[in-house]
């Protein structure tokens, strides 16, 4: 009697809290354990839980009247982070003397935007035409296209992620092959470009490199294991190392050896050290848990009566999820190294923040959706 108490309770949305309560105890524990830091972790994660129930709290319908607003925030976002060129591989902006990388956030603005545009659009059982089509892959192609001038594997997440979503909305599939084609394209030049500059010495020498020379680096140090693009192949052979190790002879909490060579250790390269000093097993956990909260944003897609819910819990589910996986794929030497960091556990209080106001938003929604309180007509007041 008391189990099926329980069990009636509990809502599919406490799973998604679950998660994220298991991926901030990981935080914690690996910053304590890789630098000796527990206060300031510990208040950061507490900080990040209670947006999350702050956000849970607010009506995301109050949100859909500031959808161009979010478009255009984002932009001028970017815009801004590629005049200014702040911090490591110019991504960043200064505001009070601290750098806040920005592509993040543009890309939850834009994916927040793309979701109200269609469903508008598709209110009512409504198709998606093809002027509505030209313009949310415009937008996507253009945030995607000045994102990749700083920031490749970000400029990836946003693309896929558009590309779902629009898929979910129902724009044709043969428009989104074009789309992926012409990416495609664009990105085999852009690479080509970054080859040759790397093959003239001469333009090296004068310093015209840019992120299209670091890109053909990290690719030729990944294929062949040379052309080392500022430390970067060091930091994927230590990385490699670390996982290698944690497989046969984990370190133990606090005592990893690898750590202290590592530059982006709690960044960049934070799932490496994860395995090393708490097991490969650890690492695979972590995996899993991502892939689990991916779950639970397309259960709550799955139950929307409305089309935003469906969007946005698909978007943000694969937002996180992606950024997850490439950054594994990076440390893991699955792909080549990009910089990208590991979602709620990376230190970083700006993306902890948005991805808390990401999770707050979807929490709201869910449990809109286990109350059936929204319908396509309701969900898009504004």
């Amino acid at each position: 009697m008391e189990i099926t108490t329980l069990r009636n309770r509990l809502k599919y949305y406490h799973g998604i809290w679950l998660m994220v309560i298991l991926l901030s105890i990981v935080s914690v524990l690996t910053s304590y354990s890789l630098t000796g830091e527990l206060l300031l972790p510990l208040l950061q994660q507490a900080a990040g839980l209670g947006a999350i129930f702050a956000f849970s709290k607010v009506s995301y319908k109050k949100y859909n009247r500031s959808s161009i607003l979010f478009l255009g925030v984002a932009f001028v976002l970017l815009v801004l982070t590629l005049i200014m060129r702040r911090g490591a591989g110019g991504r960043s902006i200064s505001i009070g003397g601290h750098l806040i990388q920005t592509f993040y956030i543009v890309s939850l603005c834009l994916i927040f935007y793309l979701c109200i545009f269609f469903a508008k659009h598709t209110n009512k059982g409504k198709e998606i035409d093809k002027y509505q089509t030209i313009w949310g892959i415009g937008w996507l192609m253009l945030f995607v296209g000045l994102i990749a001038l700083r920031n490749i594997s970000t400029a990836i997440i946003l693309f896929i992620t558009g590309m779902t979503v629009m898929f979910v909305a129902g724009v044709k599939v043969k428009h989104l092959i074009y789309t992926f084609l012409l990416c495609g394209a664009l990105g085999g030049i852009y690479l080509a470009i970054g080859h040759y500059r790397n093959q003239n010495e001469v333009m090296v020498e004068q310093g015209k490199e840019d992120r299209s020379t670091t890109l053909d680096s990290r690719i030729q140090y990944w294929l062949h294991g040379k052309c080392d693009s500022k430390a970067y192949g060091r930091q994927m052979t230590l990385s490699k190392a670390a996982i290698s190790r944690s497989i046969v002879n984990p370190s133990g909490p606090g005592k990893g050896l690898i750590k202290k060579n590592m530059a982006e250790g709690e960044n960049d390269f934070i799932f490496a050290l994860i395995c090393e000093e708490f097991t490969f097993a650890t690492g695979l956990a972590v995996l899993i848990i991502y892939v689990i909260l991916f779950y639970q944003a397309l259960f709550v897609a799955r139950k929307a009566r409305g089309n935003f819910i469906r969007y946005y819990a698909t978007g943000v589910g694969m937002l996180i999820l992606m950024q997850a996986l490439i950054h594994i794929g990076a440390n893991t030497g699955v792909i080549p190294a990009t910089g990208q960091t590991l979602p709620l556990i990376s230190r970083g209080s700006v993306s902890l923040f948005f991805t808390c106001f990401a999770l707050g938003t979807l929490m709201n929604m869910a449990k809109q959706v286990v109350d059936q309180t929204d319908g396509e007509d309701e969900e898009l007041l504004v």
